[in-house]
């Protein structure tokens, strides 16, 4: 059975406006920003007496996903300065952590402080959420420091 001339052209001709109306929805997307990774860091920090001559310096770091994407997290540092000195500190819980099943209850399973998880070492923030991060150093206590922290991931299309 052939198939009309007409039918073929349609059949084109709709491809075509299809693929363009693809490429026009993609490029939207990506003139908006929607590939970007829409995230929201802020930092508090406070200092406590140690001794006579140093303070303990603590930075805790919120990390908030924005609604489009996952962030799989690499990397997230605070560096502190004060007159010539500069100290980088990790800040600590952005590695999945390892887990054991409980001898009594095989379908519970028990957190292993110290250990990453080997299959799946990196953590993922979703859509909307939210995820503290934090550390603590000794500082100088007669000096201002400067406080800079950075975050360094991967955008992940899906959840």
């Amino acid at each position: 059975m052939s198939i009309p001339d007409w039918l073929e052209a349609t059949k084109t001709w709709t491809e075509i406006a299809a693929f363009g109306g693809a490429t026009v929805f993609f490029a939207y997307k990506a003139a908006t920003g929607y590939m970007i990774v829409n995230v929201s860091l802020s930092a508090k920090a406070e200092r406590a007496h140690a001794d006579a001559e140093f303070d303990y310096l603590t930075i805790a770091t919120t990390l908030g996903k924005g609604s489009t994407g996952s962030l799989e997290l690499h990397e997230a540092k605070a560096r502190v300065s004060w007159s010539n000195e500069t100290e980088d500190c990790p800040l600590v819980g952005i590695e999945r952590l390892s887990y054991e099943s409980d001898l009594v209850s095989p379908y519970r399973k028990r957190l292993k402080f110290g250990v990453v998880s080997r299959t799946h070492p990196l953590l993922r923030l979703t859509p909307g959420e939210q995820a503290t991060f934090s550390a603590v150093l000794k500082v100088p206590r007669s000096e201002v420091c400067t406080i800079e922290v950075a975050v360094a991931g991967r955008l992940v299309m899906g959840w």
